[in-house]
């Protein structure tokens, strides 16, 4: 992940099951309480973190 970061999210459903284009945006909400988006081809991976 040269130059990338990692987003803590609240809702770890971030694509709802339905199929959503490369280019598309998607809205994820922050653990902090605000909303993002950034497209589906910029997302590069997705874990699970537990305290």
């Amino acid at each position: 992940m040269t130059g990338g970061f990692v987003v803590p999210v609240a809702d770890l459903a971030i694509l709802d099951g339905r199929a959503v284009a490369l280019e598309e945006y998607i809205v994820l909400h922050l653990q902090e309480g605000g909303r993002t988006a950034c497209r589906k081809n910029d997302i590069v991976g997705i874990a699970e973190y537990e305290d």
